[in-house]
């Protein structure tokens, strides 16, 4: 996948908690908050951030998904991701 490059491809959000993620309008840790995604749902991820930023000792991009089941895109941290093979 190329950086900020239209690309799209299947994914799944993951946790070790069992709690939601959420998704920006915007990437970086300071985008506005435009909703909520559960573990394990599908989407489709369309780009990522050439920069990373640090949660929880992980560091990642950010994704621009598409949420397949709520017709919303918005920015997910990739650290909370998992890219199907």
């Amino acid at each position: 996948m190329n950086d900020g490059e239209k690309t799209i491809f299947p994914a799944k959000i993951k946790t070790t908690n069992g709690e939601s993620v959420a998704m920006n309008a915007l990437p970086g840790k300071s985008g506005e908050k435009i909703g909520q995604l559960p573990p394990d749902a599908p989407v489709l991820v369309l780009r990522r951030t050439k920069t990373t930023d640090t949660i929880d000792g992980v560091t990642e991009r950010w994704y621009e998904v598409d949420a397949q089941e709520d017709v919303i895109s918005g920015w997910v941290f990739g650290g909370f991701l998992e890219f199907e093979k």
